[in-house]
């Protein structure tokens, strides 16, 4: 389950791109989505985050929050390779791409239980005249290696707050970077948990109701 509990564009929503969808996030506040999460190791024995897989299913969960189901949307098409994981391209209806690529990624552990993750990536929607440069931060929690690594339960196994930064991509306007002077336009306050599922078991997907207080 991941939830959106803030948002702010410390400069105005005017400079942020594709600043339209800050006007549909503000209706996501405090609302739950729930939908599967994969990871897979691939050829080179590295355990990754299925990308493709993972993007699907959370574009399945907000396609759901709008009272459809995906089978009735037109198809969109992602582009992964498990040995390249950190490359990621959406082919939307009407020939629209939107390519993610990871630029950089830190991971420290400050104590048992605890995870600090940092990754790093540049989005490009179309062109590389439309994008943003992204930082994102994940604080993850558990309560023992044993509960992580053992049978699944109805317990909620990892539990993480992260912090998603959004600024001008380097090759942006000329005029709107220099206005930014390298400042964030877009923060996004997330809260996220991770349980594990038993073989064969359906996922939930799809939203619940608005949490008041959080």
């Amino acid at each position: 389950v991941s939830m959106l509990v803030g948002m702010d564009t410390p400069q105005g929503s005017e400079i942020v791109p594709n600043s339209k969808e800050l006007d549909r996030m503000e209706g996501y506040v405090n609302v739950p989505f729930f939908y599967p999460q994969r990871f897979i190791r691939n050829a080179n024995g590295k355990v990754v985050a299925d990308r493709s897989f993972n993007t699907k299913a959370m574009a399945d969960a907000y396609i759901r929050k709008q009272g459809y189901e995906p089978s009735q949307m037109p198809d969109v098409d992602y582009e992964w390779d498990p040995a390249k994981p950190d490359g990621l391209t959406v082919r939307l209806p009407g020939g629209k791409t939107v390519t993610t690529l990871v630029t950089n990624r830190v991971q420290q552990s400050p104590g048992p239980g605890r995870l600090t993750t940092v990754e790093r990536a540049q989005q490009f929607r179309d062109s590389v005249e439309q994008g943003k440069a992204t930082q994102t931060i994940t604080k993850w929690l558990w309560k023992n290696d044993a509960i992580l690594a053992g049978p699944a339960t109805d317990d909620l196994q990892l539990i993480a707050t992260q912090q998603v930064t959004e600024y001008l991509a380097p090759n942006s306007q000329v005029i709107e970077l220099l206005k930014t002077l390298g400042q964030p336009v877009a923060q996004f306050s997330y809260r996220i948990a991770l349980k594990r599922l038993e073989p064969g078991a359906v996922p939930q997907s799809g939203v619940g109701r608005r949490v008041e207080k959080v």
